[in-house]
Protein backbone atom coordinates (compact mmCIF):
# COMPACT_ATOMS: atom_id res chain seq x y z
CA UNK A 1 0.00 0.00 0.00
CA UNK A 2 1.36 3.41 -1.00
CA UNK A 3 2.01 5.77 1.90
CA UNK A 4 -0.08 8.91 2.10
CA UNK A 5 1.74 12.13 1.16
CA UNK A 6 1.65 15.43 3.05
CA UNK A 7 -0.77 16.90 0.51
CA UNK A 8 -3.09 13.90 0.71
CA UNK A 9 -3.10 14.03 4.53
CA UNK A 10 -3.81 17.76 4.47
CA UNK A 11 -6.71 17.26 2.03
CA UNK A 12 -8.11 14.34 4.06
CA UNK A 13 -7.98 16.27 7.35
CA UNK A 14 -9.56 19.33 5.72
CA UNK A 15 -12.33 17.25 4.14
CA UNK A 16 -12.96 15.38 7.41
CA UNK A 17 -13.96 18.72 8.92
CA UNK A 18 -16.14 19.61 5.93
CA UNK A 19 -13.97 22.60 5.06
CA UNK A 20 -13.28 24.01 1.61
CA UNK A 21 -9.77 25.12 0.72
CA UNK A 22 -10.79 28.72 1.36
CA UNK A 23 -12.04 27.79 4.86
CA UNK A 24 -8.67 26.31 5.76
CA UNK A 25 -6.85 29.28 4.22
CA UNK A 26 -8.91 31.70 6.31
CA UNK A 27 -8.42 29.77 9.55
CA UNK A 28 -4.66 29.46 9.02
CA UNK A 29 -4.26 32.99 7.65
CA UNK A 30 -2.81 32.08 4.25
CA UNK A 31 -4.01 32.32 0.65
CA UNK A 32 -6.11 29.71 -1.14
CA UNK A 33 -3.29 29.47 -3.70
CA UNK A 34 -0.92 28.37 -0.93
CA UNK A 35 -3.40 25.74 0.35
CA UNK A 36 -3.72 24.38 -3.21
CA UNK A 37 0.06 24.20 -3.58
CA UNK A 38 0.39 22.38 -0.24
CA UNK A 39 -2.28 19.87 -1.29
CA UNK A 40 -0.23 19.36 -4.47
CA UNK A 41 2.71 18.42 -2.15
CA UNK A 42 4.68 21.68 -2.22
CA UNK A 43 6.91 21.85 0.89
CA UNK A 44 5.28 24.00 3.59
CA UNK A 45 6.85 26.87 5.49
CA UNK A 46 7.76 25.75 9.04
CA UNK A 47 5.90 28.57 10.80
CA UNK A 48 2.75 27.88 8.77
CA UNK A 49 2.80 24.12 9.32
CA UNK A 50 2.70 24.54 13.11
CA UNK A 51 -0.34 26.81 12.92
CA UNK A 52 -1.99 24.53 10.34
CA UNK A 53 -1.51 21.48 12.59
CA UNK A 54 -3.09 23.35 15.51
CA UNK A 55 -6.07 24.44 13.39
CA UNK A 56 -6.54 20.84 12.18
CA UNK A 57 -6.18 19.51 15.77
CA UNK A 58 -3.26 17.24 14.94
CA UNK A 59 0.50 17.28 15.39
CA UNK A 60 3.14 18.60 13.02
CA UNK A 61 4.58 15.08 12.98
CA UNK A 62 1.30 13.57 11.83
CA UNK A 63 0.72 16.22 9.20
CA UNK A 64 4.24 15.82 7.82
CA UNK A 65 4.94 12.11 8.41
CA UNK A 66 1.75 10.14 9.00
CA UNK A 67 0.04 7.81 11.41
CA UNK A 68 2.41 7.38 14.37
CA UNK A 69 2.17 11.01 15.38
CA UNK A 70 -1.63 10.80 15.08
CA UNK A 71 -1.75 8.02 17.67
CA UNK A 72 0.50 10.00 19.98
CA UNK A 73 -1.85 13.01 19.69
CA UNK A 74 -4.77 10.76 20.68
CA UNK A 75 -2.83 9.41 23.67
CA UNK A 76 -1.76 12.94 24.61
CA UNK A 77 -5.45 14.00 24.51
CA UNK A 78 -6.37 10.97 26.64
CA UNK A 79 -3.77 11.73 29.32
CA UNK A 80 -5.01 15.31 29.46
CA UNK A 81 -8.59 13.99 29.82
CA UNK A 82 -7.53 11.63 32.62
CA UNK A 83 -5.77 14.48 34.46
CA UNK A 84 -8.84 16.73 34.18
CA UNK A 85 -11.35 14.07 35.32
CA UNK A 86 -11.12 12.16 38.55
CA UNK A 87 -10.95 8.54 37.42
CA UNK A 88 -9.73 5.58 39.47
CA UNK A 89 -6.68 3.73 38.15
CA UNK A 90 -8.57 0.58 37.09
CA UNK A 91 -10.97 2.65 35.01
CA UNK A 92 -8.08 4.69 33.55
CA UNK A 93 -6.19 1.54 32.49
CA UNK A 94 -9.27 0.08 30.79
CA UNK A 95 -9.86 3.37 29.00
CA UNK A 96 -6.20 3.47 27.88
CA UNK A 97 -6.45 -0.06 26.42
CA UNK A 98 -9.70 0.70 24.58
CA UNK A 99 -8.40 3.99 23.20
CA UNK A 100 -5.16 2.35 22.02
CA UNK A 101 -7.18 -0.23 20.05
CA UNK A 102 -9.40 2.41 18.46
CA UNK A 103 -6.43 4.69 17.70
CA UNK A 104 -4.93 1.95 15.51
CA UNK A 105 -7.90 2.27 13.13
CA UNK A 106 -8.68 5.97 13.50
CA UNK A 107 -7.76 8.52 10.84
CA UNK A 108 -8.19 11.55 13.13
CA UNK A 109 -7.18 12.09 16.76
CA UNK A 110 -9.74 11.04 19.35
CA UNK A 111 -11.05 13.86 21.52
CA UNK A 112 -12.67 14.36 24.91
CA UNK A 113 -16.10 13.62 23.42
CA UNK A 114 -15.02 10.14 22.28
CA UNK A 115 -13.31 9.47 25.62
CA UNK A 116 -16.50 10.40 27.46
CA UNK A 117 -18.55 8.07 25.19
CA UNK A 118 -16.12 5.19 25.78
CA UNK A 119 -16.15 5.80 29.50
CA UNK A 120 -19.96 5.74 29.62
CA UNK A 121 -20.06 2.63 27.45
CA UNK A 122 -17.69 0.66 29.68
CA UNK A 123 -18.40 2.17 33.07
CA UNK A 124 -22.10 2.98 33.05
CA UNK A 125 -24.04 2.38 36.25
CA UNK A 126 -26.81 -0.22 36.45
CA UNK A 127 -30.23 0.81 35.17
CA UNK A 128 -31.43 1.28 38.75
CA UNK A 129 -28.60 3.83 39.32
CA UNK A 130 -27.82 2.32 42.73
CA UNK A 131 -24.34 1.01 41.99
CA UNK A 132 -22.69 -1.84 43.89
CA UNK A 133 -24.60 -3.24 46.85
CA UNK A 134 -21.37 -3.87 48.77
CA UNK A 135 -19.24 -0.73 48.21
CA UNK A 136 -21.58 1.70 46.41
CA UNK A 137 -19.27 2.15 43.40
CA UNK A 138 -21.28 3.03 40.29
CA UNK A 139 -18.97 1.37 37.74
CA UNK A 140 -20.84 -1.83 36.92
CA UNK A 141 -20.13 -4.06 33.94
CA UNK A 142 -21.70 -7.43 33.23
CA UNK A 143 -23.36 -7.31 36.67
CA UNK A 144 -19.95 -7.04 38.36
CA UNK A 145 -18.57 -4.12 40.36
CA UNK A 146 -15.37 -2.86 38.78
CA UNK A 147 -14.00 -1.68 42.12
CA UNK A 148 -14.51 -4.60 44.52
CA UNK A 149 -15.44 -7.41 42.09
CA UNK A 150 -18.78 -8.17 43.75
CA UNK A 151 -21.35 -9.83 41.48
CA UNK A 152 -24.70 -8.06 41.78
CA UNK A 153 -26.64 -11.11 40.57
CA UNK A 154 -25.28 -13.48 43.22
CA UNK A 155 -27.95 -15.86 44.47
CA UNK A 156 -28.80 -15.52 48.15
CA UNK A 157 -27.92 -18.62 50.21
Amino acid sequence: MKEETFGQRLRRLRNARGWKQEDLATKVGITIKLVKSYEADAPPYPDIIEHMAAVLDTTVGHLMNGENALKSKTLENLESYLRDNIIDEREAETLRRNVAEIAKRSKTPLTTIEFERLRKLHFSPQDNNEGCERCGYRGIRNSRCLKCGYYLDQPDN
